[in-house]
């Protein structure tokens, strides 16, 4: 029923939490992997947002996150939501290491002694945007972020680049701190920069 309420498209009505499945790119079936890497090569930068699509080309030119690495390990994943009982793909996003160095070089890393990684750009499915996705697969990888936390005892901190203050409100209610503007010097551009830390529960 749900499915059909919104192929009808009657958008007025938000998702839930519970109508939602919830995985990470490493833990799906090859052919559920391939409806993701699907999406990502329709994705349009101009239609859908550069970073996000930037990030997600990244991944699957790459092919991270499909098997396990040394770099790539819980709570660091491609998460994905699927509405549920189905094979439609509504989001994904990704909870990034510092690979890249970016830490180093915008001086993060020094700064800050629980660094251990950024929130990667997510990307809704052009048909359910507007139904508060973003918002549940925010607080889906700042729970898992938590998990990771109390099984480790250790506390960690995230760290997230901005430039859609909607975006930004959305990290603000899942517990960031705004930290201002920022100069990137990699973008060579301005961005908001938000910060979580989690510690053990």
């Amino acid at each position: 029923m749900l499915v059909n309420y919104f192929l009808e498209g009657n958008m007025t009505q938000h998702l839930r939490r519970s109508d939602l499945d919830f995985s990470t790119l490493a833990e799906e079936t090859p052919a559920r992997q391939d409806l993701v890497f699907a999406h990502i090569k329709s994705l349009d930068p101009i239609r859908d947002d550069e970073e996000p699509v930037a990030y997600a080309g990244w991944v699957f030119t790459n092919g991270l996150f499909r098997f396990p690495s040394s770099i790539y390990l819980p709570p660091h994943q491609v998460y994905l939501a699927w509405l549920g009982g189905t094979d439609q793909l509504v989001d994904l996003a990704g909870l990034v290491p510092d690979d890249q160095g970016v830490a180093k070089d915008e001086g993060l890393a020094e700064e800050d002694k629980f660094f251990m990684g950024f929130f990667g750009g997510h990307n809704v499915h052009p048909q359910y945007r507007g139904q508060g996705i973003g918002t549940l697969m925010i607080e889906h990888r700042v729970q898992a972020l938590q998990n990771h936390v109390n099984s480790t005892r250790r506390p960690a901190s995230v760290y997230a680049f901005f430039t859609n203050p909607t975006s930004g409100r959305n990290l603000e209610n899942a517990g960031f701190e705004n930290r201002g503007q920022r100069y990137i010097k990699r973008e060579q551009k301005t961005e908001w920069l938000f910060r979580l830390q989690v510690n053990p529960n």
